[in-house]
This record gives structure tokens, C-alpha cells and sequence, in this order.
């Protein structure tokens, strides 16, 4: 029982090394078939190392300079003020040296931040890479009236937001 569930899993991991490899770019020698009769006649050597070596090997059909195991691109992430790692662009704290910063939100296809509450939003141009000052008022009154994202609200917003819940919760005569 116990051999023909090692076999079966060897064969399995086989077959399944042969599609996977099949798809990757093995430049340098080894191939398809390499992998294949080398899992069927040494598989406790040959699978370990097709595991390290396939996330080297990128897909055949994947963009260049592209790995499948390579980090999401650059544009999601921004650089922490204080440690200047990388952080995520909507993150208030740094993961890495654990700081507070202001987090850009994300609002009709671009990212905005504004500083406090007495500055202009920006928000960022992709292309160039340069923040934008926003001309108008802050954002459109869907946004600070709660049905779009959290973008310009105040506190009296906040306050009238949370007195209206009680009123609809408690009834308006309290």
C-alpha cells in the first residue's frame, strides 16, 4: 500500500514537472526532457532541484525582463519618508521602521495626498512621475458625503455622519 503511494506521487510530480517545465525558457542547457527522465530514473534528486531551478526559468511567453516569482512592479509601492524603504502607497505605517505617514488614497483612477487638512490634495502624475495640485475644491460632495471614498471629509462630516446612524438607530426623538 505504502509503495504504491510513493509511486503514485512520484508519477504525479513527474507529469507534473513535465507541463510546468514545458512552459519555462531553459536556456542553458537543460530542457523539457531533461527534467522528465531525470524525475523518473533519480526523483528524490532531480524534483528537489527542478523546484529551486524553475523559479529562474521564466515562462515562455512572459515579457522580458520579467520573472514569475519576481515582486509586484514599482508603481504600487512608494518610499517610507523616514526608513526609505519600499511601503505600500495606501499604508499609514511603515512596516519596516514602524512610522506613521500619510497614506495616499486611491480616487477616480489616481492616487491623492495632501499633507493636513488646510492644504490642496495632489495627486500623482503616472507618466511623469510629479505630484499635481488639484485646482478646485477638494473632491466632488459624493465623495465627502460618505458614498464614494473617505477623501475630504472633516470632522463636522464625521459628526454629522455618526448623528444621522443614532437618529436612524434610536429614532429622532431621543
Amino acid at each position: 500500500m505504502l509503495v504504491s503511494l510513493i509511486l503514485l506521487a512520484v508519477v504525479g510530480t513527474t507529469i507534473w514537472v513535465g507541463v510546468d517545465a514545458s512552459k519555462r525558457d531553459w536556456r542553458g542547457g537543460s530542457g523539457t526532457a531533461t527534467w522528465v527522465v531525470g524525475c523518473i530514473l533519480l526523483w528524490i534528486v532531480f524534483f528537489p532541484i527542478y523546484l529551486v531551478k524553475r523559479g529562474r526559468a521564466p515562462l515562455k511567453d512572459a515579457p522580458a525582463g520579467t520573472n514569475a516569482l519576481s515582486p509586484p512592479p514599482g508603481p504600487m509601492y512608494r518610499e517610507c519618508p523616514y526608513c526609505k524603504e519600499a511601503m505600500r502607497r495606501d499604508a499609514e505605517i511603515c512596516p519596516h521602521c514602524r512610522q506613521p505617514s500619510t497614506p495616499w488614497r486611491f480616487y477616480e483612477g489616481r492616487w491623492w495626498v495632501r499633507d493636513s487638512e488646510q492644504e490642496a490634495w495632489q495627486w500623482l502624475d503616472e507618466a511623469t512621475g510629479e505630484w499635481v495640485p488639484h485646482e478646485t475644491p477638494a473632491f466632488p460632495a459624493e465623495a465627502r458625503s460618505g458614498s464614494g471614498p473617505s477623501l475630504g471629509r472633516t470632522a463636522s462630516d464625521v459628526g454629522a455622519s455618526a448623528r444621522k446612524n443614532r437618529e436612524r438607530y434610536y429614532g429622532r426623538n431621543r
